[in-house]
């Protein structure tokens, strides 16, 4: 839900030729399952403070965009949502990708095996439409393309398809 640019292109364009998608860290390293604060430096022993101290640049400035107020916003409304559907937030974020049409499989990376049942649970949960619009406009995608293809395909005009 915190990195849905794909939805520009490369989920039409999977559609379009019958590929499925196998979507990985659908918790943004814990993020939607609430295991951070806003305004809070991650606890030492987080994924995200480990990208946070990785050697290349390039997962740190990962790591502070997933800090960022935006994502925050989204968990909380996974979080609302949960409370709602009774289920934990990581089940809530976790269903919301699997039913996701183009979806075929969501990466999960459960550290405890408290973390594995939550995982798990998404993929039983049923989020009633009105909630999962919720969810979806809270995240919304960016109306961009992501490599600019579709704009030169359609002689300077961008489209995008919001689901």
């Amino acid at each position: 839900m915190v990195a849905r640019e794909i939805e520009a292109e490369i989920i039409p364009a999977c559609e379009r030729h019958g590929l499925g998608i196998l979507a990985y860290s659908p918790l943004a390293s814990g993020i939607l399952a609430s295991r951070y604060e806003r305004n809070t430096p991650p606890p030492e022993d987080s994924r995200i403070r480990y990208w946070l101290n990785f050697p290349n640049p390039a997962a740190g400035d990962w790591a502070r965009a997933m800090l960022h107020t935006h994502s925050f916003d989204i968990a909380d409304e996974v979080a609302n949502v949960a409370g709602q559907v009774c289920a934990t937030a990581a089940a809530t974020a976790i269903s919301w990708l699997a039913d996701h049409p183009a979806v075929s499989s969501v990466i999960i990376g459960p550290r405890a095996l408290d973390q594995l049942r939550d995982n798990l649970a998404g993929f039983d949960l049923h989020i009633p439409p009105e909630r999962r619009e919720r969810l979806d406009h809270v995240s919304g995608p960016p109306n961009r393309p992501i490599t600019g293809m579709l704009t030169q395909l359609h002689g300077g005009r961008s489209e995008h398809r919001a689901r």
